[in-house]
């Protein structure tokens, strides 16, 4: 705001306007800065908008990354159960082959 604008809207000393300021020029001032002050206003409403638009789409990406991680942790698990298993079977079956392996050794030695 400039200087003779300030000297009318606030009050000094003396309550009357400079001499050099007519009324025409105050209210032609005040029309200018409440002009800027709207564009300044819109142009803060359209970062604002903008940056609430990124705010949504980084919301939405990590949400699918969320997703995306549960999934792979149930097929981790899932495949750490199955693998497990499949170890267990593995230890059978090669509890069996040294069993039969040391019977059919047992039965070539006594032929």
């Amino acid at each position: 705001m400039s200087r003779k604008v300030k000297e009318c809207v606030v009050p000094s000393e003396s309550f009357a306007c400079p001499n050099d300021l007519s009324m025409k020029d105050l209210i032609l001032s005040l029309q200018v800065y409440t002009a800027e002050s709207e564009i300044l206003s819109l142009g803060l409403r359209r970062v604002y908008e903008r940056e609430e638009s990124k705010r949504k789409e980084l919301i939405k990406a990590h949400e699918a990354v969320k997703l995306v991680l549960n999934r792979a942790h149930e097929i981790h698990r899932a495949v750490k159960s199955r693998n497990k298993e499949l170890e267990g079977k593995v230890f059978i079956l090669e509890e069996k082959e040294k069993g039969t392996s040391k019977k059919s050794t047992s039965l070539n030695w006594r032929n």
